[in-house]
């Protein structure tokens, strides 16, 4: 259906978008989170802008890629509405069209007609044609290549793309363990693109809170782990591929005594305000030491 490849082709436009780091904006409500038209788009003036299918802008909200999806009912609208962003020189425009059938050769041959008609050809070198397919290579490319940073070099990656890339198959999903007191549904995020080695850190720091009866909760929250004691935070553990980072409340006195290797936190980790560094748990010793700091920490 004409509306499904539609929605398919916004959606994907918005993930590209995400994953090149632009702030998305979408006429079209396809499930997908994306932004309010910025104020920089003056839509008393722009009258359709607000109707152009997607929009990416930088991190000033000034448009730099605008497309208009025509899949079947023809080009000139959707040339008209990006004739509107013109005098955002540097704004990109694009018209998305079918890759095959009747319709692409008929909407090639009219975009090229109004590319060189009044008043389109004053700005002609800043439009391109697109094919729908092309869109969505694009799409897994830049994917693809944002899993490879994720999970080979713990490359940071912006929320709406860590969603992405983290997404799992019904067959992926792993059940949670028994020990885990809350949010069941992302247990498979936090591991499925981490190295084994993460996991085996995570289940025998696991064992040895359970084995001295400290009364720690383990709890998944939407990007990390967080331990609770009688319902008050006491660490947050971020899983890497290799490792296990901690904030741990209230006890950097204590570090010295255990010989952790730890790191300066940044300051826009504001989840634990109390602590300045986070600790590395890489081996089955370090889980021993940093076990016995959650101790301490949990009172």
């Amino acid at each position: 259906m004409p509306g499904d490849e539609h929605k398919k082709t916004t959606k994907n436009l918005i993930k590209l978008g995400k994953s090149l780091g632009f702030r998305i904006y979408s006429a079209d409500e396809v499930d997908e989170p994306t932004i309010q038209l910025p104020k920089t788009i003056d839509t008393s003036i722009l009258s359709s802008a607000d109707q152009i299918d997607v929009i990416w802008f930088n991190e000033y909200n000034f448009p730099k890629y605008a497309f208009e999806i025509e899949l079947s009912t023809g080009v000139d609208r959707g040339v008209q509405r990006l004739y509107q962003l013109r005098h955002y020189q540097d704004c990109k425009l694009f018209v998305v069209i079918p890759k095959a059938g009747s319709n692409a050769t008929a909407y090639r041959n009219r975009y090229d007609k109004l590319i060189e008609s009044d008043p389109y050809y004053t700005i002609s070198e800043r439009f391109s044609i697109i094919n729908e397919v092309d869109v969505e290579k694009l799409l897994n490319e830049a994917l693809r290549f944002d899993k490879l940073k994720y999970k080979l070099l713990e490359w940071d990656l912006n929320e709406d793309i860590l969603k992405i890339v983290s997404e799992v198959t019904e067959e992926e999903i792993e059940e949670v363990p028994s020990w885990v007191s809350e949010g069941k549904a992302n247990w498979s995020r936090h591991f499925t693109l981490q190295r084994k080695h993460a996991k085996d850190l995570i289940y025998k720091l696991a064992e040895e809170i359970k084995s001295k009866s400290t009364g720690i909760e383990i709890r998944l929250l939407k990007w990390h782990i967080s331990l609770y004691k009688s319902g008050s935070m006491i660490a947050v553990i971020y899983p890497r591929k290799d490792k296990l980072v901690l904030l741990i409340k209230n006890i950097e006195d204590h570090y010295n005594d255990y010989n952790l290797e730890t790191t300066e936190k940044p300051d826009t980790d504001y989840i634990i305000k109390s602590a300045t560094k986070y600790v590395l748990v890489k081996t089955e010793g370090d889980v021993e030491k940093v076990s016995n700091l959650l101790q301490i920490a949990s009172g």
